[in-house]
């Protein structure tokens, strides 16, 4: 890929059970992406899955030690250490992306070029692949929110960038 791709896609590896099927819902049609995957010192075969593909796109970081569910923030910025796109998206070791995630979340940033923080609606399924159900808490609560203090997510999203910057 020449120069920094559009997205940084990125995978907390510890468990090895969806993985490959995590890596291959990533592999979309669009092309501005890189794949960074870090494997949490899992005991698991997390390494000959990464080391079964050949993809340019895709970068592999292991650490040396865990850093398991509790200091779970600490993994994702090791995720965001090597990461090169203009955008970030985070995506659990058993999630999958919907074919056409980023082409909509490449029109999403086109029409909204201010946009800091996007969330996507989910769906769950069990490990035999059955959906359970649509998980729309988190969403629904900034929803809720910003009809409370008559809001709208863009005004949602302008608190967060915001306060992000005062952190800085």
């Amino acid at each position: 890929m020449n120069g920094n791709p559009i997205y940084t896609i990125a995978i907390p590896a510890f468990k090895a059970s969806f993985l490959a099927a995590c890596i291959r819902s990533v592999r979309q049609r669009y092309a501005g992406y890189e794949l960074v995957i870090v494997n949490d010192a899992s005991p698991e075969p997390i390494d000959e899955i990464v080391s079964s593909l050949s993809d340019s796109r895709i970068r592999y970081c292991k650490n040396s030690e865990n850093v398991g569910a509790e200091h779970m923030v600490n993994n994702w910025s090791r995720c965001l250490e090597p990461a090169r796109g203009t955008y970030f998206v985070l995506l659990g070791d058993d999630d999958f992306l919907d074919d056409d995630h980023l082409k909509a979340f490449n029109e999403l940033v086109s029409l909204h070029p201010m946009l800091d923080v996007s969330h996507c609606q989910s769906k769950i399924f069990d490990e035999c692949n059955f959906l359970r159900s649509g998980n729309l808490k988190r969403l629904s609560y900034w929803v809720k929110r910003a009809k409370r203090y008559q809001l709208s997510l863009l005004d949602i999203l302008r608190v967060f960038r915001s306060v992000r910057k005062q952190r800085k």
